[in-house]
């Protein structure tokens, strides 16, 4: 993959997040009047038989509205909770070519225990930071 296009996709990665908590809000406050709605219109049908077919249409298509907006709420839930932010990304991807190449460098590897902890512990803080500010 192209380093330009990651750099580009990281940038819209908390775009997407938000997008995808707005769609899940949406369609969980929608999921909640269609049952209310479907409750409210039960109760006060419940009169006049004559109307039986009426409702059962109406009732189906509540239904399916309730389909969508599960389907929607579920899928946008996925994405919210299992997309990174672009900070959680950017630190995915240097970490593990910064890991890779200490790895592959003989000379890297001699580097002094102490400086290694250094930036383990400079990792373990930034990774802290950016999760409490997002």
């Amino acid at each position: 993959m192209d380093n330009t296009f990651f750099i580009y996709l990281a940038t819209r990665l908390s775009g997407i997040q938000a997008i995808s908590v707005a769609i899940a809000i949406a369609s969980g406050v929608m999921l909640v009047g269609l049952m209310l709605y479907r409750l409210i219109e039960l109760d006060d049908n419940l009169v006049y038989e004559y109307k039986v077919e009426q409702i059962t249409k109406r009732i189906e298509i509540n239904n399916k509205k309730q389909k969508i907006a599960r389907r929607f709420l579920f899928i946008s839930l996925f994405f919210a909770v299992f997309t990174p932010n672009t900070k959680e990304a950017v630190m995915i991807y240097a970490g593990g070519k910064t890991l890779d190449y200490v790895q592959k460098d003989t000379s890297l590897q001699k580097i002094p225990y102490k400086a290694t902890e250094l930036i383990l512990k400079k990792m373990d803080q930034y990774l802290n930071d950016s999760t409490i500010t997002n």
